[in-house]
């Protein structure tokens, strides 16, 4: 069944579809007639035979070329040169059942155009290398000046303008120009999105080409007009869906552009977006590398001084421990030897006295001690041994220990747990027991009278978790966020519950050191409950 030939559209003339039948009789043609100003083609009509269009060298070249394909009857693509080696013709066929479709495309100035585009992109190529040192030195005026210089004479026009679009004042800023005064320039520095054609083509983000501008009534071009430009167009710089400004270039001595330079204009300004964003990005990245420097030197500075004011800190700390601590032994030894020495009498006041002077100077000893510790640690000089310990076996010794502390409170101290079902922990006894004594202190100085201390275990897969629960004051909200701080004390117990505010700082530091934490449930009022979770003691394996 024969096919009806498609009624085809009217196009260019650079683009000609044809219709021919088995014996290469055009019977389709459109436009209907047609000749190619650029090719050796001659003019065709319907009627005409295909091959008679052509000159005879091509058409010879052509028949043999498709001999082959028209056996297959398959589309066939290709480029061939006419005889005069100057012009290009596109020919594409399509073989049905009883007709042939042609297309015939003029590649001629396409071909001009791109050969005069890879001649660009290979000075454009020179340009951003020889420009490498000027981006490094931070320079982009210097290489935009010089780059445009170049594009300019490349494409015979002597006006040009480069804004950069400013996303936080929302208007375009002029960076680069020529064919214009100093004054003028002062003038066009900023300029609002839509206003004149650079604002229309940044807030339409699309391009614009205006011609015979001198005879134009365009109150868009009046800005342009003023500056005796003849023609002119103006693209938007975009990569990556990023407005960074426009480009336009213009013409004082010619009213029009040639088809060819508007394409090699649009693929210019596609090339010099990309390479724009990569120079913002490395102008911008510099300027984060110079802040983070700053911020870094600041820093370093801050620690310096920090570490300064520490080391002068634990060398009083430490100096003063030790200033104190001979004096106040001698005081203790002495008190203890008057109370203890029964060839000379004292009275009743005079043994109160010295029973004070006992337990001041021991309270002090113990907290220049606990100083010195703490100066150890933070030293980095904890001194421990970690061996296998028995956790029940220290607890009960530590309860013992504040017995008679416990009972002039009237205070219990429930601990039931026997030492087969306590698991040994691996510690350093002496840290370990000033662990447990200051915790089982603190719970029973922050104590009501007739208060209760209770102490459990829970064991996990590689810790023991050893909790002291009080039934006293409590933590207030600021006491909790303060607690672990070296000598804070809370307000609300301080003029009457003796302590050096220490205690729980020792704590939280001696358990880092030995592999273990702390942790603490409480509430104003209601009681306190804190969780030591320590290594269990492990057989190291032979």
């Amino acid at each position: 069944m024969m096919m009806p030939p498609t009624t085809l559209s009217p196009l260019h003339s650079e683009h000609v579809y044809m219709i021919v039948d088995h014996n290469w009789q055009i019977t389709d043609l459109s436009p209907s007639e047609t000749r190619f100003s650029s090719t050796a083609l001659k003019k065709a009509t319907i009627g005409d035979s295909f091959w008679d269009t052509l000159p005879p060298a091509f058409s010879e070249q052509l028949q043999k070329k498709l001999w082959t394909v028209a056996q297959r009857k398959q589309p066939f693509h290709f480029v061939e040169k006419l005889e005069d080696e100057k012009s290009l013709l596109h020919v594409e066929m399509s073989f049905c059942i009883n007709h042939t479709i042609i297309l015939l495309k003029d590649k001629t100035c396409e071909i001009e155009i791109e050969e005069a585009l890879d001649a660009h992109i290979k000075e454009l190529t020179v340009l951003t290398e020889t420009s490498h040192d000027l981006i490094l030195q931070e320079k982009p005026q210097q290489l935009f000046d010089t780059l445009f210089a170049h594009l300019s004479r490349y494409l015979d026009l002597d006006v040009y303008f480069n804004y950069r679009y400013s996303e936080s004042g929302k208007e375009l800023h002029l960076m680069n120009y020529t064919g214009i005064s100093a004054d003028i320039a002062a003038r066009l520095h900023s300029l609002q999105l839509g206003e004149a054609i650079c604002g229309k083509v940044a807030a339409d983000k699309q391009k614009r080409i205006a011609e015979h501008i001198i005879t134009n009534d365009d109150p868009s071009t009046k800005l342009i007009r003023s500056l005796g430009i003849k023609a002119y167009v103006c693209h938007p710089l975009i990569s990556n869906n990023r407005l960074l400004g426009t480009l336009s270039f213009g013409s004082k001595r010619r009213s029009t552009f040639t088809e060819s330079e508007l394409l090699l204009i649009d693929k210019v300004c596609r090339q010099v977006a990309a390479m724009m964003e990569r120079l913002f990005f490395i102008i911008e990245l510099k300027e984060k590398n110079n802040e983070l420097v700053s911020s870094n030197e600041l820093l370093l500075q801050a620690k310096q001084e920090a570490e300064k004011a520490h080391k002068a800190k634990t060398d009083f700390l430490s100096m003063m421990s030790h200033e104190l601590r001979t004096p106040l032994n001698s005081i203790l030894g002495f008190s203890q030897i008057l109370l203890l020495d029964k060839k000379q009498e004292l009275t009743e006041h005079q043994v109160t006295s010295l029973t004070k002077i006992v337990h001041a100077s021991r309270h002090l000893l113990t907290l220049i001690n606990q100083i010195l510790e703490l100066v150890r640690i933070e030293a980095g000089k904890p001194a421990m041994t970690l061996e296998k310990i028995s956790a029940h076996e220290a607890v009960t010794s530590c309860i013992k220990l504040l017995a008679p502390f416990a009972e002039s409170k009237y205070i219990l101290i429930h601990h039931y747990a026997t030492a087969k079902q306590v698991p040994a922990i691996k510690a350093d006894k002496i840290r370990f027991n000033q662990v447990i004594l200051n915790l089982l202190s603190n719970a029973i100085k922050y104590n009501y009278e007739e208060g209760q201390v209770s102490i459990s275990y829970s064991v996990q897969s590689d810790h023991l978790t050893i909790t002291i629960a009080d039934t006293g004051f409590g933590l207030s909200q600021e006491d909790q966020a303060q607690m672990f701080k070296a000598f804070y004390r809370s307000p609300a117990h301080a003029s009457h519950v003796e302590g050096s505010g220490i205690g729980l700082t020792l704590v939280q530091q001696l358990l880092t050191e030995m592999g273990g934490s702390i942790s603490f449930q409480t509430a104003d009022g209601i009681g306190s409950k804190f969780s030591v979770k320590i290594p269990l003691y492990r057989p190291e394996k032979e």
